[in-house]
């Protein structure tokens, strides 16, 4: 990740200790991982969250507590990024239903749009 650090350290007068400096400067080829954030959106998807939860702790059930966590946290990603998908969908639906519709005034056309 820091690739390019420079350790300093400095004598102190005073103490047997030396404080240590580290140069940090971040490289641009780092990618960060993608992880799992809940968004109070997810409220109403209570059943299928549990279900995955649950199904993937069991599954990792040989696992260290962090590593069942992380489990846990992919599986909660994988499922949010194919939903997201079928949303992509939608919303391209509805952007061409909105373009149809147009400037169209008439009762018919407005009650589509609501």
């Amino acid at each position: 990740m820091f690739m390019a650090t420079q350790p300093t350290s400095v004598e102190a007068p005073v103490s047997s200790h030396m404080a240590l400096f580290i140069k940090v400067s971040p490289t641009d080829n780092w990618r960060r991982r993608k992880r799992f954030k809940f968004e109070n959106a997810r409220l109403g998807e209570d059943d299928e969250c549990h279900a995955i939860v649950t199904n993937s702790w069991s599954a990792g059930s040989h696992l260290y507590v962090s590593d069942r966590l992380s489990l846990c946290g992919k599986e909660l990603l994988r499922r949010a990024s194919c939903r997201q998908r079928g949303f992509g969908v939608e919303i391209e639906a509805c952007k061409r239903r909105l373009a149809w519709l147009g400037d169209k005034q008439d009762r018919r056309s407005i009650s589509k749009f609501l």
